[in-house]
């Protein structure tokens, strides 16, 4: 059973070799893949067509998520969805199978973008199944080269990818990221509490520290001797009466 996964991830360089390195390393087969840009700038969509049965697609969705770039992914093989792929096929004509090829065009519908002598190129768009029977259809004449874009898938109905949403988060992610790695500007000062006064010994504190017995007190020039702070002694304790000898 085809399972079409729908795959958001970051518009970086990169991305899409880490998602088929995934998908090598889980040994799954991818059928078809397209890339695209989406209506948000910096997020890009990823189409991937993989053959592989519901447990094994499961498996690979959260294998998906395990990648920093993968935003969301969805499963669109279970619900309604609209799927278009394009065919371009450049067929040899000679001057009888012209008429045929021409019918065919009608057929299938096809456009005929380009003509030349001997060759014609075709275009065909439309549902997987309608461009394989396209292709079927004009290897009745010789077929010199054909390419195909891939499938490209969306919901049907009113439901979409919440793109815009998912973008917000991005941005904010990417803000606190960049908020931690990177400093703070150099024009930037932050405010620092302005350095404490501290107070001379013997002006503010003096008597307090006296009566403690361990600060310095100053001399007056009346006391004589030296007029430079001296550093007061403990004074001895008293000791009661009944202890005195």
């Amino acid at each position: 059973m085809q399972h079409t996964l729908v795959v958001l991830v970051e518009d970086k360089p990169g991305v899409l070799n880490r998602v088929a390195s995934l998908f090598r390393r889980r040994v799954f087969n991818i059928e078809s893949l397209s890339v695209g840009h989406t209506a948000e700038p910096g997020i890009s969509r990823m189409t991937i067509v993989i053959d592989s049965d519901q447990a094994s697609a499961e498996r690979v969705t959260a294998y998906l998520y395990k990648l920093v770039n993968v935003l969301q992914v969805e499963d669109l093989g279970a619900v309604p969805a609209v799927t278009r792929d394009l065919a371009l096929v450049k067929v040899a004509v000679a001057g009888h199978d012209r008429a045929t090829l021409l019918r065919v065009v009608d057929e299938t519908r096809a456009h005929i973008v380009d003509t030349g002598e001997q060759t014609m190129t075709l275009e065909i768009t439309g549902e997987p199944p309608h461009v394989d029977s396209g292709d079927c259809a004009a290897r009745a004449a010789r077929i010199i080269e054909m390419v195909r874009s891939g499938q490209v898938a969306m919901r049907r109905g009113d439901t979409a990818l919440p793109l815009r949403s998912i973008l917000k988060g991005c941005r904010v992610a990417e803000g606190r990221e960049r908020r931690e790695a990177d400093p703070a500007p150099s024009h930037f000062q932050p405010r620092l509490a302005p350095p404490a006064v501290r107070p001379k010994l013997g002006a503010v504190h003096g008597d307090d520290m006296l009566r403690q017995g361990c600060g310095p007190r100053p001399h007056s020039p009346e006391e004589g001797g030296d007029h430079r702070l001296r550093i007061a002694r403990p004074r001895a304790r008293a000791e009661p009466e009944g202890q005195r000898r």
